[in-house]
């Protein structure tokens, strides 16, 4: 025992285990702290600029100020919900399941589905002022890209509510594993596939479109978009199986989640150098203004892997 003034040694051992293990608990919140804040920042700050565009907004301003809600949705999942829950490690059947539902099927099906759809919403919007503009100018009275925008958020309601069937059907986040996953249940899993088809065949007819515009128009910043989403797919699907390690698992299906809606923000910034603040604008852009793509008819207007 040791005397008046010394310190047992033994006590302050911590074993190795329950040091990484602190370490990777420190190092996970503040990574999902640190990206949702910031991804929410920015989204919330392209939406205000966005909305408050001066003159009439084209149709491709309204699809890139609708894309930055289901961003803002995700990141505000993780920012209120994730984030807390990872924080104090509660048990999970001490988390309200229809709280944890409902964020996850607002954040992981309804806002994720909506990323893809708008970006396909882009694509066509480009691929008609390319091809059809001319005969388009005749139906310019309807509101054609507010009536998409509708359509997708639509979309986002149906699969959103899908997850509150009986049967344990919803997307949830876990403590334990600091991951966003699907509950355990056969209705769960049909939900995967679901969106796992749904992702797939909107990416590819986008790209499609996308290759079909490649000889007239740029779309390296789409296909920048449109990747991510596939990106996400990939590593929650094949690559989170690689390795069993907590952290690993956390990268691959929490962190790219998260990051996937917080790079979509940064990209829609970076290419939109009219929403830049004073001090980023250089003298060029604050002089001229350069329309790259015409006004057209559209103006006024973690996965766990299917069963194969």
């Amino acid at each position: 025992m040791p005397t008046v003034g010394e310190v047992d040694q033994g006590d302050l051992f911590i074993p190795e285990s329950q040091l990484m293990s602190l370490v990777f608990h420190i190092v996970a919140v503040l990574a999902m702290f640190l990206i949702s804040l910031s991804g929410l920042f920015v989204n919330l700050f392209l939406f205000n600029k966005f909305a408050k565009k001066p003159g009439k907004a084209s149709g491709f301003h309204k699809l890139c100020l609708a894309k930055t809600i289901p961003n803002s949705i995700v990141c505000t999942a993780f920012f209120v919900w994730g984030v807390p829950l990872a924080l104090f490690q509660p048990d999970y059947e001490n988390v309200p399941r229809w709280l944890n539902v409902f964020i996850g099927q607002l954040a992981g099906f309804g806002a994720y589905v909506t990323g893809p759809l708008l970006q396909c919403c882009m694509s066509c919007n480009r691929f008609a002022v390319l091809y059809f503009s001319t005969r388009l100018l005749k139906v310019t009275q309807y509101p054609i890209t507010g009536m998409a925008i509708i359509g997708v958020f639509l979309v986002a309601v149906i699969y959103t509510s899908l997850g509150f069937r009986p049967g344990n059907c919803g997307f949830v986040f876990y403590p334990s594993t600091f991951t966003w996953d699907r509950e355990d249940s056969t209705c769960a899993a049909g939900m995967s596939t679901l969106i796992f088809y749904t992702v797939v065949g909107v990416a590819t007819s986008t790209n499609i479109l996308n290759m079909m515009t490649a000889a007239k128009l740029s779309v390296d910043k789409s296909v920048i978009q449109d990747c991510l989403h596939v990106i996400d797919l990939i590593n929650s699907i094949f690559v989170f199986k690689l390795y069993d390690a907590l952290w690993f698992q956390f990268i691959f299906l929490s962190i790219s989640f998260l990051m996937i809606h917080a790079l979509d923000g940064f990209v829609m910034f970076f290419f939109h150098p009219e929403v830049h603040p004073s001090f980023l604008q250089s003298k060029a852009s604050k002089g001229t203004l350069v329309t790259i793509v015409p006004q057209s008819f559209l103006v006024d207007r973690k996965f766990t892997v299917p069963s194969f």
